[in-house]
């Protein structure tokens, strides 16, 4: 299968340096996605100068690759949540989404940052009675703990695309949104910089040691950084140093496609199918299809980023049931990206078990987007202060008992 670029990765970029010379700070972040980006900024807003470490560019990974929805929520609906993790924690967690929400959308207004930000809701979709009557109840459990979640009969759907009757119902969640996560994360790269963070880019972290003089050492393939605290903000790519978490966060493939410009129109981002079908359309009328994992779900584990032509497959037909089209338009742009699954569905977050001074943010299980931000404040007070309230949730150690 012919190899595509993502589609928001897709434009002139000027890389960043890499670190070329030894130095010294108060806290390493690797990882430049939406969580260690995200760290930067409120750290740098604390008074705190972080380093951000990226071994490729910035939001090469999942933060570049995802399809840019900013939802409410986890990848469970929520009523399944409750039964998972019970209702409180279900309530908290979906909380903590809208206030993440809201704290990327007053970054992208403060910071002027160009990513077709949009604020217009979402839907999720049911393809089965079965489907329907599960997202009749995540709405209502989802209404009487105080969430937006407007129930729609099938024939209603067109409100936001003819195309949409076809499904059997679905409910519209009006907070949330949808951006380019490329630019998104890019731009708010830029903000952090504007705040003296200094961001290299090509420099991976080959390895690390931790000495009993309150500091760790980073290795790089050209320099070596001292740092009294180190936070791993690489989410699916944790395990791969030195095995931090391996088997906790597990990386899982997601598949996109995206088209020409055509005139259907769908008005919001939609999901479907449980989250295993999910579609947007883009301000210039792209359709991105993405998802159909659930047809092949042992291939689409690790890291590899070469689309699979099965699923590339599926996601044609797909698009072509849900438009009603007796050919595919133009096929533009074909990617895949890892997310990191966590073993229960809830973020990772906390110091590990072994060190005194590593912590890591990850584990978002395709929600990064849209809690990453939350959790990257979590997380820096964590590294601040040695506490916040809702850490104990989220808490690594969570899986040590």
């Amino acid at each position: 299968m012919n190899s595509f670029p993502p589609l928001w990765l897709d434009y002139p970029y000027e890389e960043r340096p890499a670190l070329s010379e030894n130095i010294q700070t108060e806290i390493a972040i690797v990882g430049g996605g939406i969580t260690g980006i995200s760290a930067a900024i409120h750290l740098a807003q604390k008074g705190y100068k972080p380093v951000v470490l990226e071994k490729r560019t910035i939001a090469s990974g999942a933060s570049g690759r995802n399809a840019g929805f900013l939802i409410a929520g986890s990848v469970e609906y929520y009523h399944r949540a409750i039964g998972f993790i019970g209702r409180e924690k279900a309530k908290r967690l979906w909380a903590l989404s809208l206030e993440s929400h809201h704290t990327l959308r007053n970054w992208i207004r403060e910071f002027d940052i160009q990513c077709d930000y949009t604020n217009d809701g979402s839907l999720v979709l049911a393809t089965t009675p079965e489907e329907w009557s599960e997202i009749q109840e995540a709405a209502e459990k989802l209404r009487k703990d105080g969430f937006n979640a407007e129930t729609i009969e099938s024939e209603e759907l067109n409100r936001w695309g003819e195309s949409l009757t076809k499904f059997t119902g679905g409910y519209y969640c009006s907070d949330d949104g949808s951006a380019n996560p490329a630019r998104c994360v890019r731009g708010l790269a830029s903000a952090a910089e504007n705040f003296g963070v200094p961001i290299y880019e090509n420099t991976p972290v080959l390895d690390y040691s931790e000495s009993g003089q309150n500091h760790v050492t980073l290795t790089m393939p050209d320099a070596t950084i001292e740092a009294q605290m180190v936070l791993v903000a690489a989410n699916a790519f944790t395990p791969q140093l030195r095995n931090i978490l391996d088997g906790k966060i597990l990386p899982v493939r997601g598949q996109m496609l995206a088209t020409e410009p055509i005139d259907a129109k769908i008005a919001v981002p939609c999901y479907a199918n449980f989250g295993f079908d999910y579609f947007r359309q883009t301000s210039d009328g792209r359709m991105i299809i993405g998802g159909s994992r659930d047809h092949n779900p042992d291939a689409e584990m690790g890291f590899d980023e070469e689309p699979n032509e099965q699923i590339q497959s599926e996601l044609e037909d797909y698009l072509m049931d849900l438009l009603d089209l007796d050919r595919s338009p133009e096929i533009t742009h074909r990617w895949t990206g890892t997310m990191g699954f966590a073993r229960d569905g809830l973020p990772v977050i906390g110091r590990l078990p072994y060190s005194k001074h590593i912590y890591v943010a990850g584990g978002f299980t395709g929600h990064g987007m849209s809690i990453a931000t939350k959790v990257a404040e979590i997380v820096s007070t964590l590294l601040i202060e040695g506490i916040h309230p809702d850490f104990s949730m989220f808490s690594i150690r969570r899986f040590l008992t």
